[in-house]
């Protein structure tokens, strides 16, 4: 896990904090500031018009869901509270970049030309075990499946 020391008293104008669905997890340490024995910190989190106010044990929080879901800029802010001197500190702004496609996984291909591995032994992996039904026939154009009294009408389905 990546962690940013971001002092609360330095002027900040953005801060990347990873990408959508990044499963390398983000931590943001705040310094700078010495909290009282009776003083409870939080985060207050403020994305698309939604504020979220989440407890804090120590000065590290983790970036994560529901915020690394969405691509764009969040604004956070932390707030103290109790003790002889409640305070808020200003709006930090961080970024969610958004995905980048220009590696070649195959996963913003169309679904014709998908060349993943994984997907393709999946699809002979059904191809297979659909052969093994009596008088079936796997082509191209769909799956022939033999009409029985009981079914329906339809006789062929598509993948």
């Amino acid at each position: 896990m990546r962690t940013i020391r971001f002092d609360i008293n330095e002027r900040h104008t953005l801060t990347r904090v990873g990408t959508v669905n990044d499963h390398n997890r983000m931590a943001v340490e705040f310094v700078g500031f010495d909290l009282e024995p009776e003083q409870t910190l939080f985060v207050v989190t403020k994305q698309r018009n939604r504020e979220k106010v989440i407890p804090m044990t120590d000065n590290l929080w983790i970036v994560g869901k529901p915020l690394t879901l969405h691509p764009g800029d969040f604004k956070v802010m932390l707030r103290v509270r109790g003790g002889t001197q409640e305070w808020d500190t200003k709006w930090f702004t961080f970024r969610i970049d958004p995905i980048d496609h220009s590696h070649s996984c195959g996963c913003h291909e169309p679904p014709g030309d998908c060349c993943d591995l994984n997907t393709m032994k999946w699809v002979e992996d059904i191809k297979y075990r659909i052969e093994e039904l009596e008088g079936t026939v796997v082509t191209e154009l769909g799956i022939n499946v033999p009409t029985i009294a009981s079914t329906s009408d339809i006789d062929t389905i598509f993948i």
